[in-house]
């Protein structure tokens, strides 16, 4: 019987090493995703009203994150003088209108799960109206 080279040797280490730590780093997160699914899964069926609540609050907080951090890149970058000026108002008018059509689909879906058609129908009906008009229909700021 002959003896392993040392170099096969090294390499089937390496290999072992470079497995262990795939395997670690897998490990990690899963572990990382059991410690946030897990509490979000125990309040979502122990404590459906609290989770409703802070899950609206996380979406209302990633929309002021967003809207801000949009602001302060806007700030930052060039600005092009044939464009109007965007201001603290247009920020939150714009957010606003974001914000009311999501809450208008939302009333739209429900009315047709449902099974309200009377009221569906109609609401969808304006929800594309008002929809059509904060996507085309504005005038656009004065230009410099």
């Amino acid at each position: 019987m002959t003896a392993i080279p040392a170099r096969i040797l090294k390499g089937w280490l390496a290999l072992g090493r470079k497995t262990g730590l795939l395997l670690a780093i897998i490990t990690g997160c899963a572990a990382a995703a059991a410690a946030i699914a897990l509490p979000l899964w125990y309040t979502a069926t122990a404590h459906p009203a609290a989770y409703s609540v802070a899950a609206v609050a996380l979406l209302a907080a990633a929309a002021i994150a967003t809207t801000v951090r949009s602001a302060l890149r806007a700030r930052r970058l060039p600005r092009d003088p044939t464009r109007p000026r965007r201001t603290l108002a247009t920020v939150l008018y714009s957010a606003a209108v974001v914000l009311l059509l999501a809450a208008g689909l939302y009333g739209v879906v429900l009315l047709a799960v449902r099974g309200i058609w009377a009221g569906a129908v109609p609401a969808a009906v304006a929800w594309l109206a008002l929809a059509g008009w904060a996507g085309f229909g504005r005038r656009p700021g004065r230009s410099r």
